[in-house]
């Protein structure tokens, strides 16, 4: 009989061998946070990971003529290919055993390549269908979102074409898209609003087509991005909706199962699931640290470049941020509430009147509609909003 120690440690030769710590077979290729994993047993422990966040999508509470539809928003990034590998693999399994499943998937992606050069192109979703068949696949343009246009983005089109002089208003979706965000003053109030926008887009498209919830694929790491970013932009108020699960301000439920896996562990999961998703990901250019930040680095930008390094060497920094951010209370929402007319949150009652600390944002708010105070942030010094 083995001893532990021949079991945590066999020779090849002179080299050392260490095994898995789990299965005690496999030579161990993964250190999982001080564990060392075999590639089949760390692709095992990621999804179990993400099967504990699943709970409500259990069988049990769906009945047999009303599964619940569930939308994942997919940007072909590493962690929301990922989620829909697991969420594909959950399925699967709830099929073998009881011949049936808890939701059906619908999975949206939401092209930005209009306006964003680093976005992937449209097309990409048809190799998805091919891989995932069993699930309904949609793909919009962030210029679809002029089709749920309200009155306070269309005045805001209108004062965008007075202030920049056109003659002619925009003839098409995508015109009137660039000069939305070329009427902003900065890259991170463009990049806001594109985030908006496409949030927007995907709420809107969730009612239309009957799903009661939104599955986001951010791990970890991105959700301590948000915390941080948003909180810089003035919309710390939302964390408690953008962060963690459960019913939103939009009449959907919102779930976020990577919540526990910090993005190092799925670029790792993507290489050793069977077959790899590496070839399916849009790698975007890696953020790094080692230069001053451009005049076209945004915040969003500055904080993927900080978690990029903390999740390295600390990563329960994260995990803390994302625990403690997760503990706060969502302030209530009352029926008839205003809402934000940009991003779609409920104005708290002192946004008429916002409180000493934040009074000046009342001077921010357009006398064509009401925003948070965020938004309101986020527009300030616009070709559309008055300056005082």
């Amino acid at each position: 009989m083995t001893t532990d120690s021949q079991n945590a440690e066999r020779t090849m030769g002179a080299a050392p061998v260490r095994l898995c710590k789990r299965c005690q077979e496999i030579e161990a290729t993964t250190i999982m946070r001080t564990e060392p994993l075999c590639s089949n047993c760390f692709v095992e422990y990621i999804k179990k990971k993400v099967a504990k966040q699943l709970e409500a999508y259990r069988i049990k509470n769906a009945s047999k003529n009303n599964r619940r539809r569930v939308l994942l928003p997919i940007s072909f990034g590493v962690s929301s290919l990922s989620l829909l590998h697991v969420l594909d693999g959950h399925l699967q399994s709830q099929i073998r055993r009881t011949n049936r499943t808890g939701y059906e998937l619908h999975v949206l992606h939401v092209n930005t390549s209009g306006v964003d050069a680093d976005a992937p192109q449209i097309g990409r979703l048809e190799v998805l269908k091919e891989k995932y068949p069993r699930h309904t696949y949609s793909e919009l343009t962030l210029e679809d979102v002029f089709d749920h246009a309200n009155e306070y983005l269309e005045t805001t089109l209108r004062d965008v074409n007075i202030n920049i002089g056109d003659v002619a208003p925009p003839s098409s979706k995508h015109e009137k898209l660039v000069g939305l965000l070329s009427a902003l003053p900065s890259p991170t109030s463009r990049a806001d609003v594109v985030e908006t926008l496409r949030n927007n887009l995907i709420i809107a498209f969730a009612k239309e087509n009957d799903c009661q919830s939104i599955t986001w694929g951010d791990s970890a790491t991105r959700l301590a991005e948000k915390t941080i970013s948003e909180t810089a932009k003035g919309r710390g108020f939302s964390l408690p909706w953008q962060i963690s699960g459960g019913e939103s301000p939009y009449g959907l439920h919102v779930s976020h199962p990577l919540r526990d896996v910090l993005k190092k562990e799925l670029v790792i999961f993507a290489e050793n699931v069977d077959p790899p998703l590496t070839p399916l990901i849009h790698s975007r250019p890696a953020p790094t640290m080692t230069s001053a930040p451009a005049k076209s680095t945004t915040i969003d930008d500055l904080m993927g470049q900080y978690f990029a390094s903390i999740e390295e060497s600390f990563p329960s920094i994260v995990a803390n941020v994302v625990r403690t951010t997760s503990k706060l209370r969502a302030p209530e929402v009352t029926e008839g509430q205003s809402r934000c007319d940009l991003c779609g949150l409920p104005l708290a009652d002192s946004d008429a009147s916002l409180g000493e600390g934040e009074s000046s944002a009342q001077s921010l708010v357009q006398p064509e509609g009401n925003l948070c105070y965020g938004c309101a942030r986020t527009t300030l010094g616009s070709r559309f909003t008055p300056h005082s």
